[in-house]
């Protein structure tokens, strides 16, 4: 078969002198090898190579339903023009110009066919080959497989501590904290380089806000310095990369809420009457970092009638004296109820939970209230 096959192609193309030399000389080495004349090998008719936009051979990429391929064929150069019909195959994806899974292309005189093939939108593997068929009858085939990564495996996104340690435990929304975003390309290293970080919530050190776009380095991952929030619940986040930024990655962490480690109270006066009213703030701090906004704080006024606690007076502003960003809550304390002895001063309250669960700080201060 082996004689008969280079004999054929070599004939219908004139090429007796050095070609049939040159014939003679394998068939002689396959017979000191001990290679039945009979048997050619596929690789000897027909390769297929696959290669992306830089013409690098790749066994890998990215199943996004847009990228092309190239697939490239080299068969005996001196083959007739029939034998020259390169029928190449995909189990998925469409070849350009033609939006099915097959294209028959002919070889040049040097031996070299090749189509553009859109990758499909899967993950997984995508079978490729090129085939010829010779006179014989016999169809020779060139096979091979790459494998799809699916468009939301392309890039990795983690958290971690600000000295690059994973993150064992979600930090408190104080404001103050970082910690470091990082995002790992997978795939296409070479060519996604630029990585773009959001956050619903907090800020990124760099910028000031929760956006920032970087390039990497020779590394495959690439951190940011991330500043968490005062707001306590769920914030998103988001790693992109590619053209029009088309891969991405999301994940949440879930803040709760900073306490404070101190309270302090502050009245507009301590002497009001009983017609007027009198601001009270309340100014909640942390040993590091700030108390998160909307932290609750409780009012209450009374006076000390034998020993014991009564209630007195009113406030108004209850309902939203929680914290703002710099820690500060407000209520407005009112001595027009009737129920206020003019000789013993009124003790005004406040106090708000800790860190420690259950706990509870408070600071108090006395303002005399008259007719």
């Amino acid at each position: 078969m082996l004689r008969i096959f280079y004999l054929q192609l070599l004939l219908n193309n004139g090429k007796i002198g050095y070609s049939f030399l040159l014939f003679s000389f394998l068939l002689a080495i396959y017979a000191c090898n001990g290679i039945d004349e009979e048997t050619i090998l596929t690789e000897d008719v027909i390769t297929l190579k696959i290669l992306n936009n830089s013409g690098n051979d790749i066994e890998e990429s990215i199943g996004n339903g847009s990228d092309l391929i190239k697939l490239q064929a080299e068969i005996f150069r001196e083959a007739d023009k029939e034998f020259r019909e390169v029928t190449f195959r995909a189990s998925d994806g469409n070849f350009e110009g033609v939006s099915e899974n097959s294209a028959t292309v002919l070889a040049d005189n040097i031996g070299f066919a090749e189509t553009m093939l859109r990758l499909p939108l899967d993950s997984g593997e995508l079978f490729l080959s090129a085939e010829v068929k010779g006179k014989d009858g016999i169809t020779y085939v060139s096979e091979k497989t790459i494998n799809l990564t699916s468009i939301d495996a392309v890039i990795d996104l983690d958290f971690k501590s600000i000295d690059g340690q994973n993150l064992s435990d979600v930090p408190k929304a104080d404001g103050s904290t970082t910690i470091l975003i990082e995002g790992t390309v997978l795939v296409d290293v070479e060519n996604l380089n630029s990585l773009t970080f959001t956050s619903t919530k907090g800020r990124f050190q760099q910028t000031g806000n929760g956006l920032i776009s970087q390039n990497r380095g020779e590394d495959s991952s690439l951190s940011a310095v991330y500043v968490v929030p005062q707001e306590v619940g769920p914030t998103f986040f988001t790693v992109k990369t590619g053209e029009s930024s088309e891969y991405s990655k999301d994940s949440v962490l879930v803040f709760e809420r900073a306490f404070a480690d101190e309270i302090f109270l502050e009245p507009t006066t301590l002497n009001m009457n009983a017609t007027s009213s009198n601001l009270i703030s309340a100014f909640l701090t942390r040993n590091s970092g700030k108390v998160s906004k909307e932290t609750e704080v409780d009012f209450e006024a009374f006076q000390t009638v034998g020993g014991l606690e009564v209630k007195v007076g009113r406030f108004t502003g209850l309902s939203v004296a929680n914290t703002d960003l710099d820690g500060k809550a407000t209520a407005t304390f009112y001595a027009d109820t009737g129920d206020i002895d003019f000789l013993i001063p009124v003790t005004i309250r406040v106090s708000t939970q800790t860190d420690s669960g259950g706990n509870s700080i408070t600071d108090e201060i006395d303002i005399n209230v008259t007719e």
